[in-house]
C-alpha cells in the first residue's frame, strides 16, 4: 500500500496572486539554521565566501527576472531578509516576453514571487555546492516566509527591521536559548 505524504499547509495568503505588482518581504533560512553566511562582529555582518555568493546571486535577480526590482536586503549568519518588488507590467512589453539565461524563468508574462525565490535559492545553492564541492546537497530550508507590504508605513518598518537585524542578533539568539518567543 502506498502512503501519501501529507503536505504542510501553505504559508502563502489564500487568494492572493503573487505575480501581481507589490512589495514582498521574504526571509529564507539556511538548512539546519547553520551559521555559514557570515559572522556578526560589533553589530555588523562580515560575510563568509558563501555569504558573498548569496549577495551576488541576490543582486543578479533583476537581470534574470523582468519586472523584478530589489529593495532592502541583509545577509545574516543563518538567513537572509529582503524586499522583492514585482513591478507593473507594461502591455506588450518585449522585456516580459524574453527568456533570460541562468535562472530559467517562464518565457512570458510576469514572474511570481515563488518563481523568483525558487530561482534565487536554486541558483545560489548550485554555486555554493560547486564552491564547496558538495553536489546536490540541500543548502536552503524547503520553504520561505513572505509578507505582502501593503503601505508605506509598513515598508519603512520592514526596511528598519532588515537594517537593524545585525544589532539584534545576539539579543534574538539569547531569547531563543531561554525559550522565549520573539514577536
Amino acid at each position: 500500500m502506498t502512503r501519501l505524504r501529507r503536505r504542510k499547509n501553505s504559508l502563502r495568503l489564500t487568494g492572493w496572486d503573487y505575480s501581481q505588482p507589490a512589495y514582498y518581504f521574504i526571509t529564507i533560512c539556511v538548512n539546519d539554521k547553520s551559521n555559514v553566511l557570515g559572522t556578526i562582529i560589533n553589530h555588523k555582518i562580515h560575510l563568509s565566501s558563501i555569504g558573498h555568493i548569496i549577495k551576488k546571486c541576490w543582486k543578479e535577480l533583476p537581470d534574470h527576472y523582468a519586472g523584478c526590482a530589489l529593495d532592502a536586503f541583509i545577509i545574516m549568519p543563518d538567513h537572509v531578509h529582503g524586499i522583492i518588488i514585482i513591478k507593473e507590467r507594461a502591455e506588450n512589453s518585449s522585456i516580459y516576453n524574453s527568456v533570460q539565461a541562468g535562472f530559467k524563468p517562464a518565457p512570458t508574462g510576469s514572474h511570481s514571487l515563488s518563481e523568483i525565490t525558487r530561482g534565487f535559492k536554486t541558483f545560489s545553492a548550485r554555486q555554493i555546492n560547486r564552491f564547496q564541492r558538495t553536489p546536490k546537497i540541500p543548502f536552503w530550508q524547503r520553504n520561505y516566509y513572505d509578507h505582502i507590504i501593503r503601505d508605506n508605513a509598513s515598508l519603512e518598518r520592514i526596511r528598519w527591521y532588515i537594517q537593524a537585524n545585525p544589532e539584534r542578533w545576539f539579543e534574538n539568539k539569547n531569547l531563543k536559548l531561554k525559550g522565549q518567543a520573539r514577536v
